[in-house]
């Protein structure tokens, strides 16, 4: 994990979720940059500097190596799951679609 010591830094540090580092993404969530291992900037916006801000994913490789991120400054970029972390909660599960996958694995005994 190379989370940079800048994010400490950051106003926003509270809402944070930094065990979601390098964890799997989905499209969808809402992002914070952590990594130092970009040059930072408006399209490399770590938290904690002064071009801190949000993002959210738009895609994300099915290996997971190649998450796109569209910052709020209206910048776009690509990462891997290790510079990322996740800004607040993520939104619960469907209970429907996960009583769906507990039905399908009890009828036909795979496991998704």
């Amino acid at each position: 994990m190379a989370l940079s010591p800048k994010i400490f830094h950051s106003k926003h540090i509270g809402s944070v979720d930094i065990s979601s580092n390098g964890r799997p993404f989905s499209k969808g969530d809402k992002v914070v940059l952590v990594s130092d291992t970009y040059t930072t900037c408006e399209s490399n916006p770590v938290l904690g500097t002064e071009y801190e801000c949000t993002g959210e994913i738009v895609s994300v490789d099915p290996s997971g190596m190649s998450i796109v991120v569209f910052w709020d400054n209206e910048k776009r970029n690509t990462y891997k799951a290790k510079d990322l972390a996740i800004m607040g909660k993520r939104k619960p599960l469907n209970p429907n679609l996960i009583f769906k996958v507990h039905k399908r694995e009890k009828f036909s005994g795979e496991r998704s």
